[in-house]
C-alpha cells in the first residue's frame, strides 16, 4: 500500500483537528516540532526491510504531526489583529483592488488592501484587507484628466470608523467568517473618506537604475499591474458584449462572479456548472485537456511545454491569485506527474507541500475542488473510459469520461457545501460546457482582434479588418452564451432536476471515497481480489443506503431552531415525524433572508418542504423573506395574521398573497383557539390578540396584531409572541413554559415583569441584530429575565440556537460552522 497516500490522509487529519476541532492547540509549537523530528529520526533508523510495520508506523506519525505543526503555525486572522481598533476612528494606507470595485448609485463598493494603519500616535505595519464604501466623486476628484484605472495604482490614505464584519451564523448559509479569514479581510470602514491620494511612479518610471531594478523585483507591483490588466479586459468584454454576457464571460475567463445577475447565477447552480464561474482546478484541467486535443500532432514533450506556457499566461491574466496558482500547480502535476501511481503520489505530495505553506487552504472549497478534479482525472478517468463501448468515437468517449470522473470526485464536496445535487449536471456538463468553451474561445479571439485594431489604429485597412473579425467573434460568442442560458434555464426547470441532500456525516464521505477507490482499482487498493472488491462495494453501498433510510424515517426529538437573521425573527420547528413549522422569516435590506438563509438552512436539514408557515404580522423584519421563500421551497399552508393593513405594508402583503396563490399554497387566516395535533406528543395552538378585546370582530395593526404560537410537547413547550406589547401580554394567561422567544427582540416595551413571572421560562431566546440602532435587547429586559432565573441566549452573540426537547433539555449554539452544546440546568 502506498505510504504517501495514507500519509497524506494522516496529514490532512492532523491539520483538520487543529483548525476545526481545536484539538491539541494547547500543545506548544516547540514540543510539537521536537516530537516531529523524533518521529522522523525513528522512521529513518528503523529500516523498511527489517522493521516494516514500525517503519510505516513512524512515518505515518510523522505525517500526522506535520499536519498538527502546520495547523499550530497558523497566524491570527486579520480580524483578530484589528480587534483592539474596532469602533475607533482609524487611518489606513493602501490601494484599492481593481477586481473588487463595484459602482452603484453614486457610491463605490470596494476593497482596500492596506499595509499600514494609524490610531493617534500609534502606527502599525501589517497587511490586510478592508471593505468600504466611498463616494465616486471623491475617488476620481483628483484625476479628472487621467484614465479611470490609474486610481488603482495610487496609494490612498483613508479614514473612518473601523467596524467588525457581522456574518449570519446558520447551518447551510454562506460561511462569511471563513471566507473573510481565507481572504485576509479584517473588517469594514464605516463612513470612510479619502484624506489624500499619493500617485505612485509607474513600474518603469524611476529616478535611477537601482530603483528601477527594485521595481522590477517588487512582487506586489507586478500583482497590481496584472490586476489592472485583468480589470481592463473585463471592461472591454462588458463594453463589447453588454453587462450581462460580459460579466458571464469575465467570470468564466478570470474568475469572480460578483457582477453576475441572480438569474444567471441560479441557472449555473441548477445545472451543476457553478465551478465554471471561478478559476479552479476543474477550469484549468478542462483547458489543459482542450489544448492537448487541438495540439495532438505536436510531439508529446513539446505539447506539454506549450500547454504549460499557455496555462501560465492564462494564470498571469487572471492576476496570479492564490486559487489560480493552486489550479496551475495541480494542472502541472497532471501534465508532468507521469502515469498511474506515480502521478497520484505527485499529486498528494504537491497538496501536502501547499497545505504546509498555507494550512488554511484545507478549508477552502476552491482548493478542495481543484484537488478533487485532478484526483478524479488521475484515479477515476481510466475506470470511466472502460465503461464505454469500442464503437463510440474516442473524442466523445474521453469527453464523457472526463465529465463523469470530475463529477464523481467532486460530488461529496458539492453536497457538503450546497446540500443539493443536480440530476441534470452530467447532461449539462456534457452539452453546455463545450458550447461555453467555444464561446470563451470566440471571445478571446475577439479580444485579440480588438487589441490588434488598437495597436494598428493608424492603418485604415488593417484596423477595418481587425474590427470586422472582432465583431464577428464577439457576436458569435454572444449568440452561444444566449443559447446556453436558454437551454440551461430549460434543463434547470425540469421536474426533479435537483434533489436535496442534507449534511452528510464525515464517515459516509470516507466510505464513498473508499468505494470509489475500490471500484477504480487505484494503486493502493490493488491487493484486493475481485470477489473481495465486490464484497466491499456491496457492504459500503448497504451501509450508506441504510444510514440514509434511517435518517429519513427514524423518529427524531422535537427540535427548535432560532435562526440568526439579524434584527428580525425566524423560528423553525421540526417535529419528531419530520414536519417543518416556520414562524416568521426575518427581513433585511440588501439580503433576502428567505433565499440566502432559510432555504439553505432547510436544505442542510435535508428538508425541501414547509408544512406550515406562520406570519406573526407584516413588519418587514418579520416577513421580508416570505416572497422568495415561497419560490424556493414548497409550502403547504400559509397562515396569515389578523392585521389591519396600511400603506406601509399593503404592497408587501399583496405580493405575498399573489405568490402564494400562484404557487398553489393553501392560505388560511389565524383564528383564536385553532389547534393542530402534529403527533401523539406534539400540539400547536394559535392565540390571536384581536380576540382579547371585548369586541371579538375588532382587528389590530402593528406589533399588537402579532399572531401568537404556543407549542406543547411531552418534554416542554415553546411560546412565540412576535412583537406583542406589554398591554396585550397581560391577557395571554398561558402559564409556565419551557422556552420563550422574547417579544420584540428584547424591547423594554414588551416582556413585562408580570408576564415573565407567569411564564417562568427555563430558557429565553432573544433574536436581534448585532449593534442594532434600537439598543435591543434593553438592559431592563435582561435584568427582568435574570430575576426570574431564565437562561438567556441571543442570536447576535451565539448565532443560530438549537434546542432539543428530550428528557433532559439540550441546547446548542452555532459557532465555527458547527453546533456546540451549552450546559442547561434542567
Amino acid at each position: 500500500m502506498n505510504i504517501i497516500y495514507i500519509g497524506s490522509l494522516c496529514f490532512a487529519g492532523g491539520l483538520y483537528m487543529v483548525l476545526q476541532t481545536r484539538f491539541m492547540t494547547s500543545l506548544s509549537p516547540a514540543l510539537a516540532i521536537t516530537l516531529l523530528l523524533a518521529v522522523l529520526l525513528l522512521g529513518i533508523v528503523f529500516k523498511r526491510e527489517k522493521y516494516f510495520l514500525l517503519h510505516n508506523f513512524f512515518w505515518l506519525c510523522f505525517f500526522l504531526l506535520l499536519g498538527v505543526v502546520s495547523g499550530l503555525r497558523v497566524e491570527p486572522s486579520a480580524a483578530q489583529r484589528l480587534q483592539p481598533y474596532f469602533n475607533k476612528e482609524i487611518v489606513f494606507i493602501g490601494r484599492l483592488e481593481p477586481l473588487n470595485f463595484k459602482e452603484q448609485n453614486g457610491y463605490v463598493s470596494c476593497v482596500l488592501q492596506y499595509s499600514q494603519l494609524q490610531y493617534g500616535n500609534d502606527a502599525q505595519y501589517f497587511d490586510g484587507r478592508l471593505r468600504l464604501n466611498l463616494k465616486r466623486e471623491e475617488i476620481f476628484a483628483s484625476q479628472k484628466n487621467t484614465a479611470q484605472e490609474e486610481i488603482f495604482s495610487h496609494e490612498l490614505v483613508v479614514q473612518g470608523t473601523l467596524k467588525q464584519i457581522r456574518d449570519f451564523r446558520n447551518p447551510g448559509s454562506f460561511q462569511g467568517e471563513l471566507y473573510n479569514r481565507l481572504h485576509n479581510i479584517g473588517g469594514r470602514l464605516h463612513k470612510a473618506r479619502i484624506l489624500t491620494v499619493a500617485k505612485q511612479p509607474a513600474q518603469f518610471e524611476h529616478e535611477n537604475v537601482f530603483s528601477q531594478c527594485s521595481a522590477w523585483l517588487d512582487w506586489e507591483q507586478w500583482q497590481q499591474s496584472l490586476a489592472i490588466t485583468n480589470w481592463r479586459l473585463r471592461q472591454a468584454l462588458q463594453q463589447k458584449l453588454g453587462d450581462e454576457h460580459g460579466a458571464l464571460l469575465s467570470s468564466m475567463l478570470f474568475g469572480g462572479s460578483s457582477a453576475l445577475s441572480e438569474e444567471t447565477r441560479e441557472i449555473f447552480t441548477a445545472n451543476g456548472l457553478s465551478h465554471l464561474l471561478s478559476v479552479s482546478g476543474t477550469h484549468l484541467l478542462l483547458l489543459a485537456g482542450f489544448l492537448q486535443a487541438v495540439s495532438g500532432k505536436i510531439a508529446p514533450a513539446k505539447r506539454k511545454l506549450l500547454v504549460t506556457l499557455c496555462l501560465s499566461l492564462y494564470a498571469l491574466l487572471c492576476g496570479l491569485k492564490p486559487p489560480v496558482l493552486r489550479a496551475l500547480v495541480m494542472s502541472t502535476v497532471f501534465l508532468y506527474g507521469g502515469r498511474g501511481g506515480r502521478r497520484g503520489s505527485m499529486l498528494c505530495l504537491t497538496a501536502l507541500v501547499l497545505l504546509t505553506i498555507k494550512p488554511l487552504w484545507l478549508l477552502d472549497i476552491s482548493f478542495q475542488l481543484s484537488f478533487g478534479a485532478a484526483a478524479g482525472l488521475i484515479w477515476l478517468l481510466p475506470a470511466c473510459l472502460k465503461l464505454f463501448p469500442q464503437w463510440l468515437p474516442q473524442p466523445l468517449a474521453e469527453c464523457i469520461a472526463v465529465t463523469l470522473a470530475t463529477q464523481l470526485a467532486a460530488l461529496p464536496l458539492l453536497v457538503e457545501n450546497f446540500h443539493q445535487f443536480s440530476l441534470v449536471a452530467f447532461i449539462s456538463n456534457l452539452l453546455l460546457t463545450p458550447t461555453l468553451e467555444v464561446a470563451v474561445l470566440a471571445a478571446v479571439l475577439g479580444l485579440i482582434f480588438f487589441g490588434c485594431g488598437k495597436v494598428f489604429a493608424g492603418f485604415t485597412i488593417v484596423t477595418a479588418v481587425n474590427n470586422f473579425f472582432s465583431e464577428l467573434c464577439f457576436g458569435s460568442s454572444q449568440f452561444l452564451l444566449e443559447q446556453v442560458l436558454v437551454q440551461g434555464k430549460f434543463l434547470g426547470a425540469l421536474p426533479y432536476s435537483q434533489i436535496v441532500i442534507g449534511s452528510v456525516p464525515l464517515f459516509c464521505v470516507l466510505l464513498y471515497y473508499l468505494g470509489l477507490g475500490i471500484w477504480a482499482d487505484v494503486a493502493c487498493l490493488q491487493f484486493l481480489r475481485n470477489w473481495e472488491r465486490r464484497a466491499f462495494l456491496l457492504c459500503i453501498a448497504a451501509i450508506v443506503f441504510t444510514l440514509q433510510i434511517w435518517a429519513q424515517f427514524s423518529l427524531q426529538p422535537l427540535t427548535a431552531y432560532f435562526l440568526d437573521v439579524g434584527q428580525g425573527d425566524c423560528v423553525v420547528l421540526v417535529t419528531p415525524k419530520g414536519q417543518v413549522i416556520v414562524y416568521d422569516t426575518g427581513g433585511l435590506q440588501g439580503l433576502d433572508t428567505g433565499k440566502y438563509i432559510i432555504a439553505p438552512f432547510l436544505r442542510s436539514l435535508d428538508k425541501n418542504k414547509i408544512d406550515k408557515l406562520f406570519l406573526s404580522h407584516y413588519d418587514y423584519d418579520h416577513v421580508g423573506g416570505v416572497a422568495e421563500l415561497l419560490q424556493q421551497v414548497e409550502v403547504q399552508e400559509l397562515v396569515l395574521p389578523q392585521e389591519t393593513l396600511n400603506e406601509n405594508n399593503l404592497s408587501l402583503a399583496a405580493k405575498i398573497l399573489q405568490i402564494a396563490q400562484d404557487r398553489g399554497v393553501t392560505i388560511t387566516l389565524a383564528e383564536q383557539g385553532k389547534a393542530w395535533q402534529l403527533d401523539e406528543a406534539t400540539s400547536l395552538n394559535i392565540l390571536v390578540p384581536a380576540s382579547f378585546e371585548q369586541n371579538n370582530h375588532q382587528t389590530l395593526n402593528g406589533n399588537d396584531a402579532s399572531t401568537i404560537l404556543l407549542l406543547h410537547h411531552t418534554y416542554g413547550s415553546v411560546l412565540l409572541t412576535g412583537d406583542l406589547g406589554s398591554a396585550k401580554e397581560a391577557l395571554l394567561g398561558v402559564g409556565k413554559i419551557t422556552v420563550f422567544k422574547a417579544a420584540h427582540h428584547g424591547s423594554k416595551n414588551s416582556n413585562s415583569t408580570e408576564l415573565l413571572r407567569e411564564l417562568q421560562p427555563q430558557i429565553t431566546v432573544i433574536s436581534c441584530g448585532a449593534d442594532n440602532r434600537y439598543g435591543h435587547p434593553h438592559a431592563e429586559v435582561l435584568s427582568r429575565l435574570q430575576n426570574v432565573g431564565s437562561k438567556i441566549l441571543r442570536t447576535d452573540l451565539h448565532g443560530c440556537i438549537k434546542i432539543v426537547f428530550e428528557e433532559k433539555l439540550r441546547c446548542f449554539t452555532y459557532r465555527q460552522n458547527c453546533f456546540r452544546e451549552l450546559q442547561v440546568d434542567n
